[in-house]
């Protein structure tokens, strides 16, 4: 899968070459989960910050 690939750093060329698409297609896939990666966990924090433990 892409995302796995992703979080490893793989290179969007490569992810691309090998899955026969477009770098650029690779490219915005990276982008979008990038961003619901940033928007995930920033509502981890939002819905922790006023849990007293």
């Amino acid at each position: 899968m892409a995302a796995e690939r992703f979080a490893l750093g793989e290179l969007s060329s490569a992810i691309a070459r090998e899955i026969r698409v477009s770098v650029r297609s690779v490219q915005r896939w990276r982008r979008t989960w990038s961003s619901e990666q940033r928007f995930s966990s920033s509502n981890v924090q939002v819905i922790g910050a006023g849990v007293s433990r």
